[in-house]
């Protein structure tokens, strides 16, 4: 689909006058990234409203001696709410994207969104939108860490990215694992050998394979957790 396609299914898009909505479309551009490209965004760096074309990504935060959380992920069509983050006084992320497949994101650079917004409620009204998935996605995974134990949390881990990836076998290491879920990856193998064991999975290098996980570790209606298309 062509970059006026995306644009115009915006909810906001309609909203605009035609010289809003030809300006949007001449300065909004499609950029690509390999595999496991790193894109860091901090509060000194705006880069305006970001859309998902085609791939599949994750947005995670990295402490203080190196380890990594991931806070959600986006996969087509998604919009990314640390982008417009910048159009907000008083909020601030220091994240990192990462590529978890080839990558084609639509940039709307922030001084063409930004100027829009000022006088079009229907843009202010997506970007609360954006917030609240977003911030609803990010106190999931503070409720998994706090009150869920670590098997569960792995294996729905597990079972929310065969449904991003639309397979049941992960092109994951146990290292790429830990990452996602800020562990070691000392706790996350000793789990995957206790889920094989059990029959939930099982493992090859560089890949897991899911079974049959019992009930109380499969996913509910109420697990964030969406199927690519």
């Amino acid at each position: 689909m062509s970059v006026h396609t995306y644009l115009s299914q915006l909810p906001f898009f309609n909203t605009l006058t035609t010289l809003e909505q030809q300006h949007l479309i001449s300065q909004t551009k499609i950029h690509y990234y390999a595999k496991k490209t790193r894109l860091h965004f901090d509060s000194d760096e705006c880069h305006g409203l970001i859309i998902v074309k085609r791939g599949f990504l994750r947005v995670f935060m990295t402490s203080e001696s190196g380890r990594e959380i991931t806070l959600f992920q986006l996969t087509d069509t998604d919009n990314c709410i640390l982008s417009v983050s910048c159009l907000f006084e008083n909020i601030n992320f220091v994240t990192t994207i990462e590529a978890m497949s080839s990558l084609e994101l639509i940039i709307i650079p922030t001084y063409v969104i930004a100027k829009m917004s000022e006088q079009n409620i229907a843009i202010q009204q997506h970007f609360l939108n954006i917030s609240q998935q977003r911030l609803s996605e990010i106190m999931w995974v503070l409720d998994q860490i706090i009150f869920q134990t670590f098997d569960r949390r792995l294996a729905l881990f597990l079972q929310q990215q065969a449904n991003y990836t639309n397979s049941l076998t992960l092109t994951l290491t146990h290292e790429q694992v830990a990452q996602h879920l800020g562990s070691a990856r000392e706790v996350v193998s000793r789990m995957l050998k206790y889920f094989e064991k059990e029959g939930y999975v099982t493992l090859n290098r560089g890949l897991i394979t899911l079974l049959n996980f019992p009930r109380e570790l499969q996913q509910t209606s109420s697990t964030h957790t969406k199927k690519k298309h």
